[in-house]
């Protein structure tokens, strides 16, 4: 393929999914990200839940129809018998993380989930995904003949896996991506760690000065990644990089703190007197819910209320309880406890 008309970037997160693209001839100033996904009326959205909702057949029955993905999924959705939302799915595309998924599973009087299962739903979530590409793309682009690459970022914990890249372009061909003809390309791109690199010592091109080490670190969702690189040259805008360790990845990232206050959220509500699959449904609820999430993104930031105290209306049971009614309950929590939430992330 001769150079493309288009660059089409994809990260693929275990939280969340961001695409940008840009013309190849004239760069980062042609350089759109996409901000407007479905299920969202404004368009101040740099990424999109990696969710899906499927439609059974019948309660406890194979799942079937995609009803919903990003932020169309309802955390209704989860405690709907004939409805199953997937997400945190990305770390059981390895096997040694889904074994440890089916051990809780067991434990918890759950079924096992296959490595087919992980597949299907990576592949219908791309799919969606490609589908909104091409939508987004085409009202700018003639799709059919334009000559496209995809890129997608790997996580840093795949880096001496094959087997799973290979696998995970195979999926990422069967959602769509590089389908039509010879005019589009997929390409497996820099790890997760290495990009991050790339763009903090690009936005820096004026701040860096050859020599200078730069230590970058990406926290995220299921993933934080580490990378120390050296300043070798700085040239107009141009920044270039000596490695001087391998970058390096772990599996520890923001849902540690999601699953903490759930916990914290369960153990309360069993104290109320709720049997442990409503206090473990609702907890999930509550973690998912806007409140908890946006609590947690501004925790410590300088527009942070700071209040002594954060409270969460427990949300409604969709079936009957033998708890009863509690819509006028409330779960509070003190900064100092909420902070303990974070603290499992950091330390590790």
């Amino acid at each position: 393929m001769a150079t493309p008309d288009l660059i089409v970037g994809v990260d693929f997160g275990m939280t969340c999914t961001g695409v940008a693209y840009a013309s190849a001839s004239t760069g980062v100033q042609s350089l759109r990200v996409i901000d407007d996904w479905p299920g969202k009326s404004h368009k101040d959205e740099i990424k999109t839940p990696t969710r899906l909702v499927y439609n059974l057949d019948s309660p406890g029955e194979k799942e079937t129809t995609v009803l919903s993905w990003g932020f169309q999924c309802n955390e209704r959705d989860r405690n709907d018998p004939t409805k199953t939302l997937r997400d945190w799915f990305k770390p059981l595309l390895e096997s040694e993380h889904l074994n440890q998924k089916n051990q809780t599973l067991a434990e918890a009087g759950y079924p096992a989930q296959s490595e087919a299962d992980v597949t299907r739903w990576l592949e219908d979530y791309l799919s969606q995904i490609y589908r909104h590409i091409k939508q987004k793309i085409s009202s700018q682009y003639n799709w059919e003949t334009s000559t496209v690459v995809f890129i997608f970022s790997l996580p840093t914990t795949w880096s001496s896996h094959a087997m799973i890249e290979r696998k995970f372009k195979n999926s990422i061909f069967r959602a769509g991506f590089g389908s039509v003809g010879t005019n589009h390309k997929v390409e497996l791109g820099l790890t997760e760690a290495e990009a991050a690199a790339v763009y903090t010592a690009d936005a820096g091109h004026n701040i860096y000065q050859e020599g200078e080490v730069i230590l970058v670190c990406d926290a995220g969702g299921g993933t934080t990644d580490a990378s120390i690189h050296r300043i070798s040259s700085v040239i107009d805008k141009h920044v270039e990089l000596d490695a001087l360790l391998p970058v390096q990845g772990m599996a520890v990232g923001s849902t540690r703190i999601d699953t903490q206050f759930a916990i914290l959220a369960q153990e309360w509500l069993q104290s109320q007197g709720f049997p442990e699959r409503d206090a473990e449904d609702l907890a999930r609820t509550m973690m998912d819910g806007e409140d908890f999430q946006n609590i947690k993104r501004l925790f410590g930031h300088p527009k942070d209320p700071s209040p002594p105290e954060y409270k969460w209306r427990i949300p409604k049971l969709e079936s009957e309880t033998s708890h009863g009614s509690n819509q006028h309950l409330e779960l509070k929590v003190s900064r100092y406890d909420a902070a303990k939430t974070f603290s499992l992330e950091v330390n590790i």
